[in-house]
């Protein structure tokens, strides 16, 4: 399998890269990556997959710099048509949509249930009502996204960190950062 990559920099360019068998099977069209480019590493965008590579020698992608793609099918149609119309390279379209890079130090970024629906159960009576914890439980027992952020559970229950923290402590979420390390 190879991934055709808008490569960032100074050079907008698009190149063709083998995809390492880890990968396969996850990297989909908008997924930042990270590639080898003369000497050294630029961050890319992937544009297409394809069976076949479109030069003879192709050099493999070193990294998935997030699990989810950065770009949307919609954003990455408006590139192609922002090119075509006006006569732009796709990938100088496609890196006007990329997402900055966060500054500062990295936070904490998605939610994972790790409680089974007997550990909630036999846990709801200890941990009592009206209870954040227990809402936490309830919306992400519930929740089509296996990954939800921590922004997105704030939100849906209207707490602070604090009882994601301690649902992190107890062992019934985990809580990781971009760079998929655990943290509480």
């Amino acid at each position: 399998m190879y991934a055709q990559v808008a490569v960032g920099g100074k050079t907008h360019l698009l190149l063709d890269y083998s995809v390492p068998p880890e990968l396969a099977g996850r990297l989909k069209p908008g997924h930042l990556v990270r590639v080898p480019l003369r000497r050294g590493e630029r961050l890319g965008v992937v544009v297409a997959l394809s069976p076949v590579a479109s030069v003879p020698r192709t050099r493999p992608l070193l990294a998935l710099e997030d699990p989810r793609p950065v770009l949307t099918a919609h954003q990455m149609a408006l590139a192609r048509w922002m090119a075509d119309y006006y006569l732009a390279s796709l990938a100088d379209c496609l890196w006007l949509m990329v997402p900055p890079p966060r500054v500062g130090p990295r936070r904490v970024h998605s939610v994972t249930l790790t409680a089974t629906p007997a550990q909630i159960a036999a846990a709801r009576p200890r941990l009592g009502r009206p209870s954040k914890q227990a809402d936490i439980l309830d919306w992400l027992a519930d929740s089509p996204d296996p990954l939800p952020t921590v922004a997105q559970v704030r939100v849906a229950v209207g707490c602070s960190m604090a009882p994601l923290r301690a649902l992190a402590r107890r062992g019934w979420v985990a809580l990781e950062r971009e760079d998929g390390l655990h943290t509480l």
